[in-house]
């Protein structure tokens, strides 16, 4: 006999049920969704910091390789000086130079990295290979606009790249520039000779880059060397960074091989107002602000003695980050900083 009560036909969920549970759902979506974007993001500066640990372990080898020198503009940069001016760029098609006077990662990866061979593949692998998982803006090719006629030896060649293979990613690691450039007071005898990476070939004539004597801050007498920083636990060797250039503000990279200042790889620090990385009174309008603090208002750095750190806005504003020890504040532009400092009637002295 058949149980006609076992095939009870079930009760279906009424309209006013249904509704309820998405609303549940919905609910639980918009607590979880913030939560889930938040990890996810610390997930990214977590990748960003251990690719700078990589930095710092570049670092380390470079100094032991190279007697403490600091690899840019008035060292390794050399190499590059030497190689692709004058002439047609040809020669810079090696793994192992750097793609621009400024360039202080080439020097620390070409030995432990496989790097490209051409300078435009080059120059893209540095940028997205090593980018920063927040970076996910593109960058357009910098023209100087106010020579617009001169173009690097191998501009064609970046122009063919972006064809080919699209537009570059934006910078994600600066360098403060001054830690590159020597102090206005330093004599250059006998340096090209002391220097390890001093490439070969009578003739050429190495432009040693001094810091300026109207900057915000005076660096007198100082080399781009480890010993010549000051205490290497605060002062920043790259950070997280990415620059505007003006007048357009677009967002754009300077591929030049020889640029006059900065190029891609370094920066003005974050106690300068108007750096245009950092600065809250830059060209830019501060534009750049969300781009450089990407890191939930921070940014990840890396210090010369080779620990990785995460510093807030706020913390990122102090002078000693930023300048080697010994460099003297301009006393008649007390505006341009972010941060006040002691004054003395000779100017305020960095540690």
């Amino acid at each position: 006999m058949v149980n006609l009560h076992a095939h009870r036909q079930r009760k279906a969920f009424t309209l006013v049920e249904l509704l309820v549970v998405i609303s549940i759902i919905a609910l639980l979506i918009s607590i979880l969704l913030p939560s889930l974007r938040t990890a996810r993001e610390q997930a990214k500066g977590v990748v960003c910091m251990g690719t700078q640990r990589g930095f710092s372990n570049g670092f380390s080898t470079y100094f032991v390789e190279n007697d403490e020198w600091i690899p840019g503009r008035n060292t390794s940069g050399m190499a590059t000086w030497a190689t692709g001016y004058p002439g047609d760029g040809s020669a810079m098609a090696q793994p192992n130079i750097p793609v621009q006077l400024y360039d202080w990662m080439t020097p620390i990866l070409s030995n432990s990295t496989a790097l490209p061979v051409g300078r435009a593949q080059r120059f893209r692998f540095l940028l997205e290979y090593y980018r920063c998982t927040s970076v996910k803006f593109k960058s357009i090719l910098y023209v100087d606009p106010q020579n617009q006629e001169q173009q690097p030896v191998d501009h064609e060649s970046f122009v063919k790249e972006v064809d080919e293979r699209g537009a570059f990613y934006g910078i994600s690691y600066l360098m403060p520039v001054h830690f590159q450039q020597w102090g206005q007071e330093t004599e250059l005898g006998g340096y090209i000779a002391e220097h390890p990476l001093a490439p070969p070939g009578a003739g050429v004539v190495y432009w040693i880059k001094r810091n300026p004597p109207d900057w915000e801050v005076a660096v007198k007498s100082y080399k781009s060397r480890l010993n010549q920083v000051g205490t290497p636990a605060e002062k920043i060797a790259v950070a997280d960074g990415t620059r505007y250039l003006p007048p357009r503000l677009i967002l754009d990279f300077d591929h030049d091989f020889k640029p006059h200042w900065f190029g891609s790889f370094t920066s003005a620090g974050a106690w300068w107002t108007e750096s245009r990385a950092y600065g809250r009174r830059s060209p830019s309008g501060g534009a750049n602000i969300p781009l450089s603090y990407r890191h939930r208002g921070g940014i990840n750095s890396v210090f010369f003695d080779g620990h990785v750190e995460r510093i807030t806005e706020r913390n990122s504003r102090r002078i000693e980050y930023w300048y080697p020890r010994g460099s003297i504040v301009d006393m008649n532009r007390p505006d341009e900083g972010s941060t006040e400092y002691a004054t003395y009637e000779n100017g305020y002295v960095i540690r």
